[in-house]
């Protein structure tokens, strides 16, 4: 039986086996990520051996006892992976909220209780002494729960990604749809219980979300978490950009010199918190050396650009540090090299300014 297991399902296993040696070896995922993709894996090892054992109870002439038990971890096993993989793609939006995270839990544990009480009590479905299916009153709530938590990844998603840029929209909505879409098919053309195949797309989802995820990490500046500068240079090529801003943090030596390193990473984290939340949407900001900052702004106007600039001005005042802001419209240069020049002109300007107004 293992064999035709393996055999069977040897592009799955292959996946799932192929992720848990790169998350093993990643240096970028945080281990949260890390434990929810393992979790995940987990539970579709489980998945693909739970639901070939069952098909081979199916053959049987007499029903097997543990027939029942199989099919109430399937019809279990698959909103499980829903929750955890929406944990993954949310960075944990669930558990941050409690009285959420059990609101959405509920309907899966009174499922569950149902699911495997069922054989007793005929609620969602059960089997005959000859083996065969029978349907009860519930026999449909696998899919409407499978649908739910399908709602709830959506809905999840679209709360935890309100601002992100387009790449990852275009990511995500490729995941949910063609991962929905695929399960539909299945539910609607498959004459069987419609869930066999839903491995194959749950670990397609996975592995295409964590190779997203991978790519994007790698982008990361890993002190601040504002893009690179391997990612300001790739992202310097886009025809969207309307202006580039030059900041630099004042004093960042100073900081490092009278209270440590440490001191001046916080002063880095702290400086590029106000860049990412005030700097507006349009905008990117990037960490391109030690207190050098660049941020891109596409299809916005000097008016919306310098507006961007006065609120973290007025953000960066609320706290101990002090940054220099160097603005230049696309329209103003040249070219892309001309125009970095431009920006980091005006910043070194403002600098000098700051300074003789003694602000350090």
């Amino acid at each position: 039986m293992l064999i035709n297991v393996i055999v069977d399902n040897f592009t799955t296993l292959f996946e799932l086996i192929g992720l848990l040696i790169i998350l093993k070896i990643s240096v970028h995922i945080p281990p949260r990520m890390k434990k929810n993709t393992v979790a995940v894996v987990v539970m579709l090892f489980a998945e693909v051996f739970c639901r070939e054992w069952e098909f081979y109870t199916q053959r049987m002439d007499r029903l097997d006892y543990m027939r029942p038990i199989l099919t109430a971890i399937i019809y279990t096993i698959y909103p499980f992976i829903l929750i955890v993989f929406t944990q993954l793609t949310t960075e944990g939006l669930l558990s941050r909220r409690k009285g959420a995270f059990y609101a959405v839990l509920a309907p899966e544990i009174v499922a569950a209780v149902l699911y495997f009480t069922s054989q007793w009590t005929h609620i969602v479905c059960y089997f005959t002494p000859d083996n065969r299916y029978q349907g009860g009153p519930l026999s449909s709530l696998p899919y409407y729960l499978f649908a739910l938590y399908y709602v709830v990844f959506i809905v999840c998603n679209c709360i935890y990604l309100k601002g992100s840029n387009r790449s990852v929209w275009i990511i995500m909505i490729y995941v949910t749809v063609g991962s929905g879409f695929g399960a539909a098919l299945r539910i609607f053309t498959e004459e069987d219980s419609g869930f066999r195949e839903f491995s194959q797309l749950f670990t397609a989802a996975v592995v295409i979300y964590y190779l997203f995820l991978y790519i994007s990490r790698a982008r990361l500046d890993t002190l601040t978490g504002l893009l690179n500068r391997q990612s300001f240079y790739m992202d310097l090529e886009s025809e969207r950009i309307t202006a580039v801003v030059s900041v630099d943090m004042n004093d960042l030596k100073y900081y490092n010199d009278t209270f440590g390193h440490e001191a001046g990473d916080k002063a880095l984290k702290t400086v590029s918190g106000v860049m990412r939340k005030y700097c507006g949407r349009g905008a990117t900001a990037y960490r391109v050396g030690g207190d050098e900052f660049f941020i891109l702004y596409e299809g916005m106007g000097r008016e919306r650009v310098e507006a961007s600039i006065a609120a973290m001005r007025e953000n960066m005042a609320k706290t101990a540090y002090v940054c220099a802001f160097g603005c230049a419209m696309k329209f103003e240069a040249g070219g892309m090299e001309e125009l970095l020049t431009l920006a980091d002109s005006r910043m070194y300007e403002d600098k000098a300014t700051l300074k003789k107004k003694g602000t350090r």
